[in-house]
């Protein structure tokens, strides 16, 4: 065998080694984009986007205190708990010291999604009420979250932000 013919042989050598390591890379690219596609489903079937204009409330002061507070506010019967009606209060409450006028239909539908999917997450135990502590968890995880997205300069809640991870892992052919 010649040195031209040598040399070949080891460059198509080398050319299966790297053919072997693409397809290796490729699949863990895939595994990577199908984790990071199942995690921003899991983020988004999350509630708690719908719950940050509650945390806005809470303005500079986000101690235990304020949480409690505001959810003595909205807790309007002193039960202890948060019924759904109570929170549709809040929310127009809300909209009309904003001059919006929102109706009944679109407040109740939004809070009924709101507390399914809470409770589909996990986040609370009943789909009819909110006890004080899953709203203190729920209201500190969601300031966590804000505070996260500062830090790294995104939003928690953006699709596209959510996204952006996948996005970064390159294709291979």
């Amino acid at each position: 065998m010649s040195e031209l013919e040598k040399q070949m042989a080891a460059l198509m050598g080398m050319t299966d080694g790297i053919e072997s390591g693409a397809k290796e890379a490729n699949k863990t690219a895939s595994r990577i984009r199908r984790k990071s596609k199942a995690l921003e489903e899991q983020f988004d079937a999350l509630p708690l986007e719908k719950w940050a204009g509650l945390t806005a409330l809470l303005g500079e002061d986000k101690s235990e205190d304020a949480i409690n507070k505001l959810f003595k506010d909205i807790d309007e019967d002193d039960s202890k708990t948060i019924e759904k009606s109570e929170l549709a209060n809040k929310f127009k409450r809300m909209a009309e010291a904003d001059g919006k006028l929102l109706s009944d239909d679109v407040v109740n539908n939004d809070v009924e999604k709101m507390f399914e999917e809470a409770h589909k997450s996990k986040l609370i135990a009943s789909t009819e009420k909110i006890t004080q502590s899953e709203f203190l968890s729920m209201v500190n995880q969601q300031i966590e979250e804000a505070e996260k997205a500062k830090q790294t300069g995104s939003n928690p809640h953006s699709k596209n932000g959510s996204r952006r991870a996948s996005k970064e892992i390159p294709q291979l052919p």
